[in-house]
């Protein structure tokens, strides 16, 4: 009995702590350690419902342990754990009473309990028959410009209809099988493969939305959803496959599934996997509604409701045919009619469901629009060839080919979508752009690079220069590639440049961008403060409606409203059909300073204090005017600052003509006259005007 103590401290004191599922790579880590089974230990009996198992990690073997005491009836009890050694004589401990594995073999089990072991048992675990398997079921289905094609895998690789995120992504690293399934498709019936390549693999269990938490795996525990792939329609069931086709022309289409068992392909056809003959459109495809909840409170909104939407992109909006990203659509209890929609953009980490801050402008009645991000690309694009069969690796790769910005287009997309939608009534006039770190970049790229489609932008602490922020250069690189490279944008600028705010801003000055308000942290070491000086100095040169803050928050900084200071919701009805002010130059800056953290003041803003009215504008051929004021917040009641005219809608005087203007108070009446002249970009900047906390009326004609 006291060699059988020491058997047991020996092996308790050196084998891993293990689950019951045995995955190939513990099989490899676990520590050699035989079992030694005394022959007078049989008053503990192992049984099993099963002595054979197949090496799924799905088929499951159940132990039961009785004990038989002075020749009295057997009582079913517990083991304090089972012991189990495979055909090598390596052994683990297992702390349930059933066992699986993705590793064929034959495994020897001994019950522990107290100082008893019990009889051992074995149990085989056997190779998967998948030989000659074939794609059955073949489904398909046209709508909006998009086919679905559905069909029964050749294994079920995941066959419950729950699981969680961490233990879909344990099965699917497991699995000693690698299925994939090719896809094929032509105008005249497919009789067989010969002369076709395919248009898509397919990964094994396609049907689970396995991005629905975001990139990160932060939610491991959660439950994983399978798609709907039909509005109104249920999940498919586990074990289907599917593939979302954007046809690149009109007609007829026939489509062929067939399995690919490490690496080789089952070619042969029947009716099973082949399908009739479809009508095809082209198209971008619709969302499809996955589900709609009501919360209690939802980004700090009480009684919002939640529409989560998948829809399969295709290019422009991604680069691979058919791949699903998940979006969220919220809709506040107040919500306007028609309602504006910010585009919500989340921070590395984040998800369609928070990670950009606040829910904006939703005390106002706004729509909130959110996505995942993947590829990690900062909102912005990513070259055409990456994640396919020919993804660079090379300078010649990487130049070979142009980044395209697929995530500005297909959040946008997707706005265009609601704004066809008949369910949805919104105004694009007032979308906006939202975001935090990397939401903060994308964000204000987007707004930039889309002047026509955003009215405005909230952004905290974000990159403007990829190029040149200490951390995360080599992020974006990931995407451009190197910053060394000659990779082009599409448009055949370097695509270091188009991405690069400040170069983008002083290229095109004559572009009309909208309001921008944003922060950074002086003391953001990751982010890199010169950049963000460089982006306000270009801001300031090129006469560009913002507002700027800074501090010793660091990454935590936060951007302010204009107007109300706060952070959340914006009070001026700004709009893409409606001109605004770019304020530079004002007197009651602060000092940013050189780009070396350690100079200028540590906490500041720009253009922090100053508002214009929205209701009272005129904006015809030959007059210009707007109210204009300081809050009741500034620390002076008087200030000077330039005022430049931007986004006008019919107030565009020549190049170089001269134009005259006047500032009135309009508790005391004119206070300045002058001239300007409208520069080479058609602009025209008032300088040195005059406002106080009593407003002012700026009127140019």
């Amino acid at each position: 009995m006291e060699s059988l103590k020491k058997i047991i401290s020996l092996i308790l004191t050196i084998v891993f702590i293990l689950t019951c599922r045995i995955t190939p790579d513990q099989k490899d880590q676990i520590i050699q350690a035989p079992v030694t089974v005394s022959s007078d230990t049989r008053e503990i009996y192992l049984l099993s419902d099963k002595i054979s198992i197949l090496g799924d990690g799905s088929d499951i073997a159940t132990f039961t342990v009785t004990r038989k005491e002075n020749g009295g009836p057997d009582e079913m009890i517990g083991a304090d754990y089972f012991l189990c050694t495979d055909s090598s004589g390596v052994s683990i401990e297992i702390n349930e009473n059933f066992f699986s594995s993705y590793t064929t073999g034959t495994y020897s089990f001994v019950a522990v309990v107290g100082d008893k072991l019990s009889n051992p048992l074995s149990i085989t675990v056997s190779e998967i028959p998948l030989e000659n398997e074939q794609v059955q079921n073949i489904a398909v289905r046209h709508y909006a410009g998009q086919t679905f094609i559905t069909w029964d895998e050749i294994y079920p690789v995941i066959d419950s209809d729950q699981i969680s995120l961490g233990e879909f992504k344990t099965v699917m690293e497991s699995f000693p099988k690698d299925i994939q399934y090719n896809v094929y498709s032509d105008p005249n019936p497919i009789i067989n493969l010969s002369d076709l390549e395919p248009i898509a693999t397919v990964l094994s269990s396609s049907v689970w939305n396995d991005k629905y938490y975001g990139l990160t795996n932060n939610a491991p525990d959660q439950p994983l959803e399978r798609f709907i792939v039909e509005y109104g329609g249920e999940p498919l069931e586990p074990g289907t496959g599917l593939f979302v086709n954007n046809p690149e022309s009109e007609g007829q289409a026939y489509y062929s599934v067939t399995a690919v068992i490490d690496g080789i392909e089952q070619v042969s056809l029947t009716t099973s996997n082949v399908s009739t003959g479809i009508m095809e459109t082209t198209g971008q495809g619709k969302p499809v509604l996955q589900k709609i909840e009501n919360p209690d409170l939802f980004q700090y909104i009480s009684n919002s409701t939640l529409y989560y939407y998948v829809r399969w992109e295709a290019p422009p909006n991604c680069n691979i045919m058919g791949k699903p990203y998940n979006y969220i659509v919220a809709k506040p209890q107040n919500m306007t009619d028609p309602a504006p929609v910010g585009i919500h953009m989340h921070c590395w980490g984040g998800s369609m469901k928070g990670g950009y801050g606040w829910w904006y402008d939703a005390e106002e009645g706004s729509i909130l629009l959110a996505s995942n991000q993947y590829p990690y690309d900062w909102w912005t694009g990513y070259h055409e060839n990456l994640f396919t069969e020919n993804s660079p690796q090379t300078r010649t790769d990487w130049e070979n080919g142009v980044v395209r910005p697929y995530s500005q287009n297909r959040m946008y997309s997707f706005l265009k979508w609601l704004d066809e939608d008949i369910n949805w009534n919104i105004d694009l006039s007032r979308t906006f752009t939202a975001g935090s770190s990397m939401g903060g970049s994308g964000s204000l790229m987007f707004a930039i690079r889309n002047s026509d489609k955003v009215a405005w932008c909230h952004s905290w602490v974000g990159v403007h220069d990829p190029s040149n922020s200490p951390n995360f250069t080599s992020s974006y690189a990931q995407m451009y590639g190197p910053v060394e490279y000659d990779v082009r944008f599409e448009d055949g600028t370097d695509v270091w440049d188009y991405f690069n705010d400040i170069w983008y801003l002083e290229n095109n000055r004559d572009k009309d961008i909208g309001f921008l308000t944003f922060c950074n942290g002086k003391n953001d070491s990751a982010i890199g403060w010169e950049q963000a000086v460089d982006f306000y100095n270009a801001l300031q040169e090129t006469r560009q409606p913002h507002l700027f803050v800074w501090g010793q928050a660091g990454h935590s900084q936060r951007a302010v409203m204009p107007y109300t200071g706060e952070q959340r919701n914006m009070t001026l009805d700004i709009r893409l059909d409606q001109t605004l002010p770019a304020f530079t130059n004002c007197s009651l800056d602060d000092n940013p300073g050189n780009g070396d953290p350690s100079d200028g003041d540590e906490t500041g803003q720009i253009n922090r204090y100053l508002y214009w009215e929205t209701e009272s504008i005129i904006d015809t051929a030959l007059t210009w005017e707007m109210v204009v004021a300081l809050t009741e917040e500034a620390p002076e009641n008087t200030c000077t600052v330039n005022i430049t005219p931007r986004r006008c809608q019919q107030f565009s005087p020549s190049s170089g003509t001269s134009v005259t203007w006047k500032a009135e108070n309009l508790s005391s009446g004119i206070i300045q006259t002058g001239t300007a002249q409208v520069d080479t970009w058609g602009l025209i900047t008032l300088d040195d005007v005059n406002v106080s906390k009593d407003k002012v009326k700026v009127t140019i004609f």
